[in-house]
C-alpha cells in the first residue's frame, strides 16, 4: 500500500522538493539536504586524428584565425592534429614577405609557433600558391609546398577533416 505525500504548501521550501519513489513507499529527497556526494560523470573520450583545409582569406575572412583556434583547442584536449592544408586565398598566411600591422594578429607566427609545439605539419597547396605569388623562394619558415594530392592523403589517414 502506497503512502500518501503530504500536501504542498508554497511557503514551505523543502516540501515541493520531495519526490515520492516508485520503487519504495518512502519519500527520497532530491536536494542538498541529503549529503550525497555527486559521482563525476566521465564521457569515454575518443582520441581523432583531425586534418584540417583552409580557405578563407587571412584579412577578408575570419576562417585562418578560427581554425588556429580550434586547432589549439583540439590539441589540448588529446587529439592528433596531423596535417593543415592551405588551400585557395589562405595561402597567402604562408607568404615570408607579408606584413602584419601591428594592432593585427600575426597568424604567420601563431601558426608557426603552434606548429612547432605540436608537431603538426603546415602544407600549402603549390596551384593556389603559383597564382597567388606564392612559390618555393618566398614561403615561410615551418610551411612546404606540396601538391593537392597530399591533401587527399591527409584526408583518407584522418579520422576527421574539417573546413574553415
Amino acid at each position: 500500500m502506497r503512502s500518501q505525500l503530504p500536501p504542498i504548501k508554497h511557503n514551505d521550501s523543502h516540501s515541493y522538493l520531495k519526490a515520492f519513489s516508485k520503487k519504495t513507499d518512502r519519500v527520497k529527497l532530491t536536494t542538498s539536504q541529503t549529503n550525497w556526494s555527486r559521482k563525476p560523470f566521465y564521457r569515454p573520450i575518443f582520441i581523432m586524428n583531425i586534418s584540417l583545409l583552409v580557405q578563407g582569406h587571412p584579412v577578408s575572412t575570419g576562417a585562418p584565425s578560427v581554425a588556429l583556434h580550434f586547432a589549439q583547442e583540439a590539441v589540448a584536449q588529446g587529439h592528433t592534429l596531423r596535417r593543415v592544408f592551405f588551400y585557395k586565398d589562405a595561402v597567402h598566411v604562408a607568404n615570408r614577405f607579408r606584413s602584419t600591422p601591428t594592432d593585427e594578429t600575426d597568424l604567420q607566427a601563431e601558426w608557426t609557433g603552434f606548429a612547432n609545439d605540436s608537431g603538426t605539419e603546415l602544407v600549402v597547396c603549390i596551384a593556389a600558391g603559383q597564382r597567388r605569388g606564392i612559390v618555393e623562394a618566398n614561403i615561410a619558415e615551418g610551411f612546404s609546398i606540396v601538391g593537392l594530392g597530399q591533401m587527399v592523403e591527409a584526408m583518407a589517414e584522418s579520422d576527421r577533416t574539417l573546413t574553415f
